[in-house]
């Protein structure tokens, strides 16, 4: 009878060089019965259904003037008071075309990712955070002619939509929060959705995602489980922020928190969130955890109103969070398959896991095809590879000079080109 034995923790370089050629532990699809059986692939989204729009002539304009202030330097100042980067100008511009190589490498990962966790009986729901940019057009430059109908622009991504499109062909869920964020992109009470200075979404971007998510997910038998602690409430605050994409002189503006948390002793005490263990479970980058505690603008505290939190209030259960901080492609993956190696499950209780990351961030090229585990089988003793008699260097020959130097190849990706200063 063979033995597996597990891979012990490794070095992130070596564990990357080693993903190629592992080969994955074999799973026992389970059998479900009745509510617990997970949401089939096919989506009921109602975005799902939209045909694909074409390029307009706005868009192109858009992109143009991306891909020009992109170029010049890290902070854009805009339009009343609107500041953008202009890294997130550039990887928009970089999307402009659906065929890019980055769009493929990394529609395949997540697909690759959603049939690992289909094997264990756990759904895998993508979640795109849209570019501040593609929220707020008509606040970049004074030369664009954005159109604006019912208060709203139309949307200038039809290259991110056409990568929506082929993830749901491919079977993944995609829960696109864009025209939720775009229907009530600005509130005179509430203020905006995305700070006026910084690249995160506000606290209150993070509760309509959160609310579109959750009604997307209506129903689902895992949520609004009693809990021996009470149930999740909200408090209405006020936070002061002035945020680091300005120039010169600091910019502060108000933001509604809601904030969630517990009753205790007539206080709010925040959510405390684990990794494993609970149906829902969130990996990605620092949008997940963006407006809670650690993760708060310098300065601010006492807010706990992160996506985390939201999702936890709409759905009454707390969720289990591996946030990869500015790498959503790659940390929290390998962090899960860090932990599953050395003997832990960290998401085979989920029943879906949300990954959120920046749309943007499909326009990298470094999207790994990360396994959940790795396992070994020595049932049977190592091969020993004999190089070819050509290649065994022979004693009595004089030493063959050495050949001409290779041509050097690209520079290797850092992973993750240099971001603007974030909330924390």
């Amino acid at each position: 009878m063979s033995r597996a034995v597990t891979l012990r923790l490794l070095p992130c370089c070596l564990l990357l060089a080693t993903l190629t050629g592992c080969q994955q532990s074999g799973l026992k699809l389970p059998k479900f019965k009745g509510k617990d059986k997970p949401a089939p692939s096919e989506t009921t989204d109602a975005s799902a259904a939209a045909p694909v729009p074409a390029r307009t002539p706005e868009e192109s304009a858009f992109l143009g003037k991306c891909a020009t202030l992109g170029a010049t330097s890290m902070t854009i100042a805009g339009l009343d008071g609107y500041f953008f980067s202009a890294n997130e100008l550039q990887r928009l511009a970089t999307l402009s075309d659906p065929a890019n190589t980055s769009l493929r490498t990394a529609t395949a990962a997540i697909a690759d990712y959603r049939d690992q966790l289909k094997r264990q009986g756990t759904e895998l729901i993508f979640v795109p955070v849209p570019p501040k940019a593609i929220i707020f057009p008509d606040k970049i430059d004074k030369d664009l002619k954005i159109k604006i109908k019912g208060k709203r622009p139309a949307r200038l991504d039809s290259a991110l939509q056409a990568t929506y499109a082929a993830l749901r062909a491919k079977g993944v869920r995609v829960i696109d929060p864009t025209d939720a964020l775009l229907a009530t992109r600005e509130n005179k009470k509430l203020g905006p959705v995305f700070p006026r200075t910084a690249p995160v979404w506000s606290p209150r971007g993070a509760e309509v995602a959160a609310r579109e998510i959750a009604q997307t997910l209506k129903g689902a038998p895992w949520a609004n489980q009693s809990n021996k602690d009470g149930p999740l409430i909200t408090e209405a605050s006020v936070l002061n922020y002035a945020g680091t994409l300005t120039t010169g002189t600091a910019v502060t503006e108000a933001l509604a928190l809601r904030n969630i948390g517990r009753s205790a002793d007539g206080k709010m005490r925040s959510v405390t969130f684990s990794q494993g263990g609970h149906p829902l479970a969130l990996i990605g980058d620092h949008t997940i955890l963006a407006w809670r505690e650690a993760n708060n603008p310098a300065g601010a505290t006492d807010a706990f109103a992160s996506l985390a939190d939201q999702l936890a209030f709409e759905f009454q259960t707390t969720p289990d969070v591996f946030p990869g901080k500015t790498d959503g492609r790659n940390a929290a993956r390998l962090r899960i398959l860090r932990e599953a190696t050395n003997g832990s499950n960290p998401v085979g209780s989920a029943k879906v896991v949300l990954w959120v990351v920046q749309a943007t961030d499909l326009a990298l090229s470094d999207w790994k095809q990360v396994p959940l585990r790795l396992s070994f089988n020595l049932s049977q003793p190592p091969v020993m590879l004999t190089p070819p008699v050509g290649l065994i260097p022979d004693s009595s020959s004089p030493p063959r000079p050495p050949g001409p130097p290779a041509a050097p190849g690209p520079a290797p990706s850092s992973g993750d080109p240099a971001l603007p200063q974030l909330p924390r």
